[in-house]
């Protein structure tokens, strides 16, 4: 299988809030997501996992 579709855990058990909405990707493989810890706020997860 492809690494591109391996899956991993990058955040941890309630690491988001009720309204969390995404998951959405650019064109450089960034993961994004609203409301990453706390209301109003968009989280990135790097290519490389960061």
């Amino acid at each position: 299988m492809s690494e591109a579709y391996v899956s991993r855990v990058f955040t941890e058990r309630g690491g988001f809030t009720r309204g969390i909405e995404g998951p959405g990707c650019d064109g450089d493989g960034n993961l994004y997501a609203v409301n990453f810890e706390r209301e109003h706020t968009i989280g990135r997860v790097t290519p490389d996992g960061e």
